[in-house]
């Protein structure tokens, strides 16, 4: 059911089945699994025709593939999110992210690869249809919880050690995280502007000239 919320959710969907295809271990329960899988993807085969219309719509313009980022710039956008956006926090998450690679466990082992899987389909797919572009950040959404796992392994090695330290970077991260949303430009829809040519703004504004107050405004939210 995942998949009809939004076809975004092709990724998780992907590793995760990823993962217990080759590190599950081989039991009733793993070929149950398997089959319900099937069954659901089977399911949703009616539905491809629209997946199809939804990229084609995404992809087929020449201004939206212009606009899209390389694969060092997704990753650059990824991590800025992550850190609210501040130079020193990014530096930070790199190394605590770098530090649970190094140091990976086998009970950290399917956080680092769910996230590493998850990003290399992204990349690959973004290579393919070219749909990720400046504003459409909302889409990291489904990385950003392994981020914050990867990096919260980090953090728990460098506590070992340095546990005032860990401490005072959680305490950044609440502190500029909070500084972020509260002080952001406001969203003003730049990210579904390429569909406000189909929304007849003219032709609004003349049926509403009449019973419009002086404090109204127009909310246009996209299909």
């Amino acid at each position: 059911g995942l998949l009809y919320t939004h076809y975004f959710s092709i990724f998780p969907l992907a590793a995760i089945g990823l993962y217990h295809l080759l590190y599950a271990p081989r039991n009733r329960r793993w070929w149950m699994i398997v089959a319900v899988m099937l069954a659901a993807g089977v399911l949703f085969l009616p539905w491809v025709t629209n997946v199809l219309n939804g990229v084609e719509q995404v992809t087929g313009k020449q201004q939206h593939q212009d606009k899209s980022l390389d694969a060092g710039g997704i990753i650059t956008l990824l991590l800025a999110d992550f850190a609210n956006m501040n130079a020193a926090l990014f530096g930070v998450a790199i190394a605590l992210i770098a530090l649970a690679f190094v140091r990976v466990r086998r009970r950290y082992f399917d956080v680092v690869f769910l996230l590493l899987t998850m990003l290399l389909l992204i990349l690959v797919g973004n290579i393919a249809l070219r749909f990720f572009r400046p504003n459409r950040v909302r889409y990291f959404m489904l990385l950003l919880p392994l981020v914050a796992l990867t990096a919260g392994v980090g953090l728990t090695m460098l506590r070992q050690r340095w546990r005032v330290l860990s401490l005072a970077l959680v305490a950044a991260w609440l502190v500029t995280g909070v500084d972020y949303n509260l002080n952001r430009p406001a969203i003003t829809g730049g990210a579904r502007a390429d569909y406000v040519d189909k929304f007849p703004l003219q032709q609004a504004a003349v049926d509403l000239l009449d019973v419009a107050q002086p404090q109204d405004f127009i909310l246009l939210i996209g299909d």
